[in-house]
C-alpha cells in the first residue's frame, strides 16, 4: 500500500507525476494500491487522470479528512510518497509530509531536491530518487514496497524521526539566530 497525503494542487504537488509512475508499477505488480488523501483545486483533474490511465481499480481518493485522521491513513501504508520536480517550489517547501510519515514509522520515497536529502536518510528512512523522473519514481517506489518489511524497520524510522521534533527544530533556529545576531 502506497499513500500520498496533502494538497491536491498540481502547481505545488505533482500528483500527475505520481500517477504516471504508478501506472508503471501496476504493470509490474497488480497487488499494489495507492491511497490519495486530501483535497484541493485539482481534485477533479486528478480523478479524471486516474480514469484516463485506467487506474480506477488501484487508486482510492478519499478526499479531505480531519487532521487527526491522517495518522490512521499513514499507518495503513507500507510506503509514503512525496512526488516532486527539481524546481523552486520543491526547493523552498518544507516537506512536512515526510516528517509526518517518519513519525509513524513509514518510509518515504521522494525526489532528491531541497531539504529532502538532509531530512531523509537514504535506505534507512526511505529512498531519494531523481526528481521529476517518472521511471525513477516508479522504480524507487517498487523497490521500497518490495523491501519495506526487510530493509525499513518502523521502530528505527520512528527513532530517526525524533530529530525532527518541533521542539528540537525551534531550538536549532534559535541557536542559529543568536549565532548570526552575535556576529
Amino acid at each position: 500500500m502506497l499513500i500520498y497525503f496533502g494538497t491536491i494542487a498540481l502547481h505545488s504537488h505533482p500528483i500527475d507525476l505520481l500517477l504516471r509512475a504508478f501506472k508503471i508499477i501496476v504493470k509490474k505488480d497488480k497487488q499494489i494500491r495507492l491511497i490519495i488523501v486530501g483535497g484541493g483545486e485539482d481534485y477533479e483533474l486528478i480523478q479524471s487522470l486516474i480514469s484516463s490511465l485506467n487506474l480506477d481499480n488501484y487508486v482510492r481518493m478519499v478526499g479531505r479528512v480531519p487532521p487527526e485522521m491522517i495518522p490512521y491513513y499513514i499507518a495503513l501504508a507500507d510506503v509514503s510518497v512525496d512526488p516532486v520536480y527539481d524546481d523552486m517550489v520543491s526547493k523552498a517547501r518544507y516537506p512536512l509530509k515526510i516528517i509526518e510519515s517518519l513519525t509513524m514509522g513509514v518510509p518515504v520515497v521522494t525526489g532528491d531536491v531541497g531539504d529532502r536529502r538532509y531530512i531523509l536518510e537514504n535506505d534507512v528512512s526511505g529512498l531519494l530518487v531523481q526528481p521529476g523522473d517518472i521511471d525513477k519514481l516508479a522504480s524507487g517506489l517498487l523497490s521500497a514496497v518490495n523491501s519495506s518489511k526487510k530493509t525499513f524497520r518502523r521502530d528505527e524510522i520512528k527513532k530517526y524521526s525524533d530529530r525532527w521534533d518541533w521542539n528540537i527544530i525551534v531550538r536549532l533556529f534559535e541557536d542559529f539566530y543568536f549565532e548570526i545576531e552575535s556576529l
